[in-house]
């Protein structure tokens, strides 16, 4: 199921597997996410997710709007070592994603329901984003949590640049094509944002 380049051990792969499944079931009634069927959750969300691997740096992550757990959990299973914060405003949403972290026995995961503008005392290394909205935003939104060296990790599809033209005297962004699965027919980017230093 799940692509031999991620360099997965059984246990990981089992505990995705595990995932796609919780995720399935509670999708019938809870509206988790709009892709439906075990191979397009695969390619599209879980794929997705660790796609961004190797540019996770430090230790404590941040998951803004996390949703159905993507792309914190996929992570939070890949490196049990970090410590991830997946934050949603969406009650239901988080009910499920405490489910997933108790099914799968995730001690390095917490969730909170709130809306992230509201968090504070608490600073991380990287914040993730899969699609809580505009880059402009998100950095607005979430300021106040990223750690002076800290890093943005923003999931974009095509048009990756196109909402940070009024930024880039505060920040200092780059974009990197992320992997797709192969026969996709669209395009992902990362985009990586640190504070520009004066």
């Amino acid at each position: 199921m799940f692509r031999p380049y991620l360099n997965l051990d059984e246990n990981k792969k089992k505990k995705l597997s595990i995932f796609v499944d919780l995720l399935l079931k509670w999708n019938k009634t809870h509206n988790l996410t709009s892709i439906q069927g075990k191979k397009d959750i695969v390619n599209k969300h879980i794929f997705d997710s660790l796609s961004i691997r190797d540019y996770l740096k430090g230790d404590e992550v941040l998951d803004v709007g996390s949703g159905g757990g993507f792309p914190g959990i996929p992570l939070a299973i890949f490196f049990p070592e970090k410590k991830f914060t997946l934050i949603d405003s969406a009650y239901k949403k988080i009910v499920f994603l405490s489910e997933a972290k108790r099914a799968l026995n995730l001690s390095n995961i917490k969730c909170i329901h709130s809306r992230v503008e509201a968090l504070t005392k608490k600073s991380f290394d990287v914040i993730t984003s899969r699609a809580f909205g505009p880059t402009s935003v998100i950095l607005k939104k979430t300021n106040h949590l990223i750690k002076k060296d800290g890093v943005w990790l923003l999931m974009k599809g095509a048009h990756a640049e196109e909402d940070f033209q009024d930024q880039k005297q505060e920040f200092n962004m780059r974009i990197e094509q992320l992997l797709v699965p192969r026969g996709a027919n669209y395009h992902r980017h990362l985009v990586i944002i640190n504070r520009a230093i004066n």
